[in-house]
């Protein structure tokens, strides 16, 4: 097993109070905020717990782009805090970073105010839905992440 992976997996659930969100520039010219733990992580250990918006097969409920605009690096973010975090406040906080982050994407590569505007709109939306009916998703991407991490042992 790799040892990344097997030192993700030891020291899973992260604490959210010791995983402070950085903020930094990525080349494709906007900001994105993750845990101190993402931006350390390597490509391996994200494939574990990182995927997109939703499952490939969802796509056309659950979609990656709002109006045009790609938010998957924010769905990554997310789902890398919400298998990482196991309690409310992990909860709470991968949520409003998913909102931060749509919020980013939108201001960086919108430029046209009335498209930005509309985008917003169906941000807020879909956070909302986030926010209100992620918790059952939230939970149960625990309990995927200790199947997967029984295998890798």
């Amino acid at each position: 097993m790799n040892k990344d992976i097997k030192r993700m997996i030891e020291t899973w659930p992260l604490d959210v109070s010791k995983d402070p969100i950085i903020i930094k520039t990525l080349p494709e010219g906007y900001n994105l905020a993750a845990p101190e733990s993402y931006w350390a992580a390597t490509p391996e250990m994200k494939s574990i717990a990182v995927d997109g918006c939703g499952p490939a097969n969802l796509d056309w409920v659950i979609p990656d782009k709002i109006l045009g605009l790609n938010i998957k690096p924010a769905c990554q973010v997310h789902d890398w805090m919400c298998t990482m975090y196991n309690d409310e406040a992990g909860f709470k906080i991968s949520t409003q970073v998913f909102l931060d982050n749509m919020m980013r994407l939108n201001k960086a590569k919108t430029k046209c105010q009335f498209l930005s505007r509309l985008r917003r709109w169906w941000i807020m939306r879909y956070y909302r839905v986030v926010r209100d009916y992620g918790r059952l998703f939230y939970y149960d991407s625990h309990l995927d992440m200790m199947e997967q991490a029984v295998s890798y042992l």
